[in-house]
């Protein structure tokens, strides 16, 4: 085995190490995520029946405080698994191809075609985990206000303003972040076809 080869089996062994070690993060994180999600939807479920079995509308606020907390924890989990999911495709994915000369040896740009499907169930599924709740709830408190003080007002108008201040920061980093890999995969698409168009004429 020449040092060069030797060599380049090191470093082909040492990146996949390394990307054993984000796949582990990643699925890791994505545990927690569902896991967050269940929580959410049991906790929010429970605290409406109370709510409606008690006759206690005034605590329907409470919703958008629980979902935010919840939600942030697992946008904070959507954030780095992204983040760990872009290392992979740019840094890992291209050592590994200059190392085996070998495009896209683990997969990535198929991962990130077939991901664009998923994206849209996530995004439905987050949306009524962490989004219909809060305003259902600040809905369903204003539908019922009769006998309300000042404070029961109060204490709606913050369930109300955390529920858009929450909304405001998962369009910023969860709705925006999946247009734009839209935008990127369609931009990689369009290279391809240039690039076989191009082989294609060549070879003509």
């Amino acid at each position: 085995m020449t040092p060069d080869k030797a060599l380049s089996e090191l470093v082909v062994d040492a990146v996949l190490a390394e990307f054993a070690a984000m796949r582990a993060e990643i699925d890791r994180r994505s545990n927690e995520q569902h896991a967050l999600m269940g929580l959410s939807i049991t906790a929010t479920a429970t605290l409406a029946a109370f709510v409606i079995s008690k006759d206690r509308y005034e605590l329907l606020p409470l919703v958008p405080v629980l979902t935010a907390v919840l939600g942030m924890r697992w946008l904070d989990h959507h954030r780095r698994i992204r983040e760990i999911g872009d290392y992979i495709r740019d840094d890992i994915n291209e050592r590994l191809s200059q190392a085996t000369s070998v495009a896209d040896l683990l997969g990535a740009e198929k991962e990130l075609e077939g991901s664009q499907a998923y994206r849209v169930v996530l995004t439905l599924l987050v949306a009524t985990t962490f989004a219909f709740p809060p305003f259902a709830a600040v809905a369903g408190a204003v539908a019922h206000h009769d006998g309300w003080t000042a404070w029961n007002w109060m204490f709606l108008g913050v369930g109300a303003a955390i529920f858009g201040v929450t909304l405001w920061y998962w369009v910023r980093q969860f709705v925006v972040p999946a247009f734009a890999d839209v935008r990127v995969l369609t931009r990689r698409r369009e290279r391809r076809v240039v690039g076989r168009s191009s082989g294609a004429g060549t070879s003509g």
